[in-house]
């Protein structure tokens, strides 16, 4: 197996560590960071314990650069201060080389535009695990982020649209800023994350559920429009966070230390329960919760029945393994009974791209009026 270093001990670790586990391709010799503060933490790689260490000259083993944002700015680091060659200093998706090889290989030849239009993008591109939202379909650079550490709380903290926005405890400076910069490219409107969507404007009368709300920029967009949100969310970090960020709304804000799932108890939360206690039915409802959909769905049958004014969006990608499936959309049509999709087409700008990384948006309406977006690839669901 071929030895690599990682650089980067932030956000990024756990997704690479993850395909590296996988891929069982490469040994980790070391994992290097500018953060004094993570020197020493150790770090389970394809069944090695790696320590994160201060980058140092080495000639021989390739480095790959976690974070892109930061990407040119660590290059010049360690080809000009550490001498490292250049030809030794490559991206993350470095890992991901043979499968864009079998990918080409297998699909050199195919007369589908879409496949076409993939390999020509492959031809002068790495492969990645989502699309580059920030291509042709949002051409506005990457704004830069005042970030900093404020003495009283110990948080790291910037603005967002005008408004403070605060990161977990365990951010330093430079995973915020790169962790910003994730969030502007998945604005783009073909972003399994872009939750602003035409007829899902969040109105004042909106009561606003945000599920999986983690540093809570959604909420933070609807702040000055919404009646009332509901900010659900389970990491403790996370929680602590939103608390100093939405520490001047108090009134208008509730943050949910849970989970939402299809039962009560200590951890999880039902839509049933959520919609029972904010007395004004929920209106609005946001889903980024990591595969636990049809749990959040289920546990929200008298919700999606009754609320006639309801609108939900979803994130709903994270289905991983064997075959996928509908899941979401089944789902609903069992609990609605009268669900029926209005309509279904692929939603991009711009140029199209991969089939894998489309999204296509379902727009559905049951009986009662209510509407519904849902996010998933094109490749798991039909478009014809």
């Amino acid at each position: 197996m071929k030895k690599i270093i990682l650089f980067g001990a932030g956000r990024r670790l756990k997704t690479v560590v993850t395909i590296l586990n996988k891929l069982q391709e490469f040994i980790v010799t070391e994992i290097w960071d500018n953060d004094k503060r993570l020197w020493g933490n150790i770090v389970s790689v394809c069944g090695r314990e790696v320590a994160v260490r201060a980058p140092h000259y080495e000639e021989a083993v390739p480095v790959l650069i976690l974070p892109e944002h930061f990407y040119e700015q660590i290059r010049a680091q360690l080809t000009e201060q550490l001498e490292i060659p250049e030809d030794n200093i490559v991206p993350w998706q470095y890992c991901l080389s043979k499968i864009k090889a079998e990918i080409r290989k297998r699909y050199h030849d195919s007369a589908d535009p879409q496949i076409r239009s993939v390999m020509e993008y492959l031809e002068s591109h790495e492969l990645n695990v989502f699309f580059d939202f920030a291509g042709e379909g949002n051409s506005e650079k990457c704004p830069e982020f005042p970030v900093w550490r404020e003495e009283e709380n110990g948080l790291v903290c910037s603005r967002w649209k005008g408004k403070k926005i605060y990161f977990k405890r365990s951010m330093s400076e430079q995973m915020a800023v790169s962790y910003l910069a994730g969030i502007v490219r998945e604005q783009s409107a073909c972003s399994p994350h872009c939750y602003c969507q035409p007829g899902f404007a969040i109105m004042e009368k909106d009561v606003v559920a945000d599920a999986g709300a983690a540093e809570g920029f959604f909420s933070l967009e609807c702040i000055d429009r919404a009646k009332k949100i509901y900010v659900i969310e389970s990491d403790p970090e996370w929680v602590e966070a939103l608390q100093h960020t939405f520490a001047d709304w108090k009134e208008k804000v509730e943050i949910v230390e849970r989970r939402l799932s299809d039962r009560d108890d200590g951890e999880c939360i039902t839509l049933d329960t959520l919609n029972q206690y904010a007395q004004t039915p929920i209106t609005f409802l946001k889903m980024d919760i990591e595969g636990d959909e049809m749990a959040a769905l289920k546990g929200g049958e008298n919700m999606l029945y009754h609320n006639t004014d309801l609108r939900v969006i979803a994130c709903t990608y994270h289905r991983g393994g064997g075959k996928a499936e509908p899941y979401l959309i089944i789902c609903c049509g069992i609990i609605l009974r009268s669900l029926s999709l209005m309509g279904i087409c692929s939603f991009l700008m711009g140029k199209r791209s991969c089939r894998s990384f489309d999204m296509v948006w379902f727009l559905g309406r049951n009986l009662s009026g209510k509407r519904f977006l849902y996010g998933e690839s094109a490749l798991m669901l039909p478009t014809s």
